[in-house]
């Protein structure tokens, strides 16, 4: 039998030629459901047609042999300030379907506390599996985003975007992400001094130390421009002796990213006291020593 076509329709059953039952039946028209997708742009480039996705199509129908094309329009043109705008629909009407334009609602995520990473040369950080707020019909939505941060020094306070944002769930098409208002914090990282050697001296009265080596800080960004500046540090007595441990009060960082690193010693320093107190002398001195100034002022 043909296909009912859309309508109320009077249907009977028989039987053995006799009829038996009488009940009507409505046709409805198809469904057509068209939603926008989101569409991103760089500004001043080109502002891209808005696209959409439209499902329910029957009978092998196109968008384009229904007259769908060109059916999204946005206002937002070429050069137009950064920021987001609405994607609209022109008026469309088709016989043979029900047309429902899809509208995503707008979810949220909370976002009072702001963002914290530790430095690591990039701007951006992966968020992954974010709750969100705002579903309906018991819809449980997460979000994983790239955020990107304002620059990628450390520092507090710093404006956050988010970009390639995936809403993940129960139909998670339905929804899209509202505006957030987001800043976060990019804090040093710490590295650290693990091959500190310091020199053997004559005995001279004074705690003054100087270094055969001081290394490189073991964790700097690939390319990041970091190295030993200053350290502060003294024998723990003055008098001759093997092995005298050096106590470091201070190591100071150079370098155009120094700034995003706070450094901490992890190494055990010792050197000799040669001499006898008979022999004593009083120097102050600061030394370079590959491309380190060391700071040799402090006394006990």
């Amino acid at each position: 039998a043909p296909p009912l076509c859309v309508g109320s329709h009077s249907i009977k059953a028989e039987l053995n030629g006799k009829e038996i039952a009488e009940f009507s039946m409505t046709v409805n028209k198809p469904l057509l459901k068209i939603k926008a997708n989101d569409t991103s742009a760089v500004y001043g480039e080109e502002i891209p047609a808005p696209t959409y996705t439209v499902n329910g199509l029957v009978d092998g129908d196109t968008a384009e042999s229904l007259g769908l094309v060109g059916l999204a329009q946005t206002q937002v043109k070429t050069g137009d300030a950064a920021g987001e705008y609405e994607i609209g629909f022109r008026e469309f009407v088709c016989q043979k379907y029900d047309v429902e334009i899809v509208l995503p609602r707008e979810v949220t995520f909370d976002a009072t506390e702001r963002l914290v990473k530790e430095y690591d040369g990039t701007d951006t950080v992966l968020l992954k599996d974010i709750p969100l707020n705002g579903s309906v019909n018991g819809d449980v939505l997460k979000m994983d985003a790239t955020a990107r941060f304002s620059d990628k020094n450390a520092g507090e306070k710093k404006s956050v975007t988010l970009e390639n944002v995936s809403i993940k769930g129960g139909n998670a098409e339905n929804y899209t992400l509202g505006k957030v208002a987001l800043s976060g914090d990019i804090t040093p990282k710490t590295v650290v001094l693990k091959d500190l050697v310091a020199n053997d001296k004559m005995f001279d009265g004074t705690t003054n130390v100087t270094f055969a080596q001081v290394g490189m800080p073991d964790g700097v960004a690939e390319k990041d421009s970091v190295a030993v500046g200053e350290i502060t540090a003294a024998f723990t007595a003055a008098k001759p002796g093997k092995d005298i441990k050096v106590e470091i009060y201070n190591v100071t960082l150079v370098g155009s990213d120094s700034k995003n690193y706070r450094v901490e010693v992890d190494c055990e320093v010792s050197a000799d006291i040669i001499g006898s107190e008979t022999n004593a002398s009083v120097t102050r001195k600061t030394e370079k020593l590959s491309g380190s100034k060391i700071d040799e002022e402090r006394r006990q």
